[in-house]
């Protein structure tokens, strides 16, 4: 079946959904839909809480299974006894859950 074209955003729509991004962003979530597409699909950690948040703001979001992400992490590794430590810094998978919700858009 071919796909139909996704709707043209207007430039309002266009700099709602920018403004949706940054807020997903700054609350430690990550958008994986094509910008400016509705539905918005979007990662976060399983105990974020930004699923919650955005039902608190009135959008249906609806949970569309988990997957992984490369994320940073940080270990410290100390020897007993010795007063220097070792800090290595490198990337691990970690396990991440989906959500999705539609625009309010006509």
């Amino acid at each position: 079946m071919p796909r139909s074209k996704p709707k043209a955003f207007s430039e309002a729509e266009r700099k709602f959904w920018d403004r949706l991004r940054d807020y997903i962003h700054q609350s430690g979530g990550w958008i994986t839909s094509e910008p400016h597409t509705d539905p918005i699909r979007f990662e976060c950690l399983p105990a974020s809480s930004l699923p919650e948040l955005l039902r608190g703001r009135g959008y249906d979001v609806v949970g569309a299974g988990s997957g992984e992400r490369l994320l940073p992490s940080t270990q410290v590794i100390r020897q007993a006894g010795n007063v220097t430590a070792l800090t290595v810094q490198n990337v691990v998978p970690t396990v991440v859950e989906v959500y999705q919700f539609q625009l309010p858009f006509e």
